[in-house]
């Protein structure tokens, strides 16, 4: 084998190596955080399908968002009583 061939295998070993660590780094970091987008805001508890976050926040069984005691989103409209 030439010199040249060496190196491409040698290139070629180390992406197939390297590449799926990659995107198994940038893949994991939205899944392990919680549902939030905000990577400062972490889950309290869950108790009875309620699930409490340090900032206040908390989502009821039935998919309601509450703000600081305040609903937010409710699935069945913005405007759903």
């Amino acid at each position: 084998m030439k010199k040249d061939d060496l190196i491409m295998l040698a290139m070629l070993g180390a992406g197939v190596f390297l590449i799926p660590k990659l995107f198994a780094k940038k893949a994991g970091t939205s899944a392990s955080t919680s549902s939030s987008s905000q990577p400062w805001v972490s889950e309290i508890m869950r108790d009875n399908g309620y699930v409490y976050y340090s900032d206040g926040t908390v989502i009821t069984p039935d998919g309601q968002y509450y703000k600081q005691g305040d609903l937010v989103y409710s699935p069945g409209g913005m405007y759903a009583s």
